[in-house]
């Protein structure tokens, strides 16, 4: 039976943005710290929970929240739509947007080393993959000069780097990666907000989430107020028309009765309501609570695993 081929850098020396001279690596000096570094660089998951739910757990559902990887949107494109480039250091951040922002992590100088590529990356065919398809991201943000000139602008490129090195390192690169993967990966830019939900309704997070879009409870609560006050504005219309249709002698026994049980509804509604508020208040508070203790406990651990893991 044949073997699998050994996955090779997607460039060669010749082209590499970053040469061995610019790449300083010195305190990862250790195959333990490389490791590290490679896992906090590439994580899909947030790293500070235990049970975190990565992008490829819901891959399923990911339509949702964005087109395809193809579709993917030029770094023009989105200050066209007014959005503001966010620098996140987070891979599972990467290429994911809000309103007007879109939150992008910039590409590590290692990714752009064939050597570092050879020595670390290419030992490891899932890394290989992972990087790669990064990668790809950047060739589809930056398809014009302007957009270029944007990554630079905005720091996702080491400084130093001209047009046409891009274009030449990026000539290598197939036009298309390789097929679909059912990954985050064959997705393009993603709505957080649809991600929010997805996790939310699929694998039951109702307070959580996938990320926390906001971060004190004024201005969580406000959109839920922002509902209520929207539906008990109609209400309030439906039941002055209803007090307009009583109000006559000659009102019709219906009307009455309707009336009246759509004020009984009402009130039950409004003091159902309060009470489901403040009853989802109490919840958030104590998944907060659970999930902070988690964490502590969590980075405790994994601080004690490393010591222990020093020579």
């Amino acid at each position: 039976m044949s073997q699998a081929s050994t996955p090779t850098p997607p460039f060669d020396t010749k082209h590499e943005l970053v040469n061995d001279t610019e790449l300083e690596m010195h305190p990862l000096n250790t195959k333990r710290r490389m490791d590290e570094y490679l896992h906090r660089e590439t994580c899909l998951k947030d790293p500070n929970s235990t049970d975190a739910i990565g992008l490829n757990d819901i891959y399923s559902h990911l339509w949702m929240a964005g087109l395809l990887a193809a579709n993917t949107r030029p770094l023009h494109y989105h200050k066209f739509l007014g959005r503001d480039i966010v620098i996140v250091e987070q891979m599972r951040l990467h290429l994911t947007w809000r309103n007007n922002q879109v939150f992008l992590k910039p590409i590590p100088k290692c990714f752009l080393n064939h050597n570092f590529w050879s020595t670390n990356i290419c030992k490891d065919p899932a890394l290989h993959n992972q990087v790669l398809r990064f990668l790809f991201t950047y060739i589809r943000l930056i398809k014009h000069e302007s957009d270029f000139n944007l990554a630079h602008k905005y720091e996702l490129l080491p400084e130093g780097i001209s047009w046409k090195q891009w274009i030449d390192f990026t000539l290598p690169f197939p036009s298309q990666p390789t097929e679909r993967q059912r990954d985050r990966w064959d997705y393009g830019d993603l709505r957080l907000s649809r991600i929010n939900l997805v996790v939310r309704v699929f694998c039951w997070r109702p307070f959580r989430g996938w990320i926390m879009l906001r971060t004190d409870y004024n201005a969580y609560f406000t959109s839920f107020f922002a509902v209520l006050a929207a539906t008990f504005a109609v209400f309030s219309v439906a039941l002055s028309a209803f007090q307009v249709a009583m109000s006559p002698d000659f009102a019709s026994p219906h009307v009455l009765k309707a009336g009246y049980w759509f004020s009984i509804v009402s009130l039950l509604l409004l003091v159902a309501s309060f009470v489901g508020v403040i009853l989802w208040f109490v919840a958030l508070f104590l998944s907060n609570a659970i999930f902070a203790v988690k964490s502590t406990f969590g980075r405790r651990k994994r601080i004690r695993a490393g010591s222990s893991a020093q020579p």
